[in-house]
């Protein structure tokens, strides 16, 4: 039996669907890098404390409240207000469901009823575990 060789036939590579998968990654990069709110931009002036302690890995497990000295809110870096404030929390708490701590990092001329006012809507949804961040002096 013979068998024949069959003749190399041009084989073209498409580039289109490479082309497609490039913008769409590109594209989803650049929404969702525009859309973060960093925490590092909000400028907090902690109080100073000597018995300050340091924290690690606040974000795993944790709700981070910032309040400024312009007294915006944020929650988890979400810009809120003290009325939207129980709805985000409900986000969180629904979306995680082993929140452990809650870290308060509030500007130094930051009204204490604020914070109060911040802790107590916090405690209506369950957390007792509050923690106000200081700088350690």
């Amino acid at each position: 039996m013979i068998k024949r060789k069959r003749p190399l036939e041009n084989v073209i590579i498409e580039i289109t669907p490479m082309i497609d998968m490039v913008f769409i990654l590109l594209l989803f990069l650049v929404l969702t890098t525009t859309f973060v709110v960093y925490e590092s931009k909000v400028e907090v002036n902690l109080p100073k404390g000597k018995t300050g302690t340091t924290v690690t890995n606040s974000n795993v497990n944790s709700i981070v409240v910032l309040i400024d000295k312009k007294e915006n809110m944020y929650l988890n870096g979400v810009p809120v207000t003290f009325k939207t404030f129980p709805v985000e929390l409900s986000k969180i708490l629904s979306s995680a469901k082993n929140i452990k701590s809650v870290f308060i990092r509030a500007d130094q001329i930051v009204p204490y009823g604020e914070i109060v006012h911040a802790m107590d809507l916090l405690r209506q949804q369950g957390l007792t575990n509050i923690n106000l961040l200081v700088e350690k002096s």
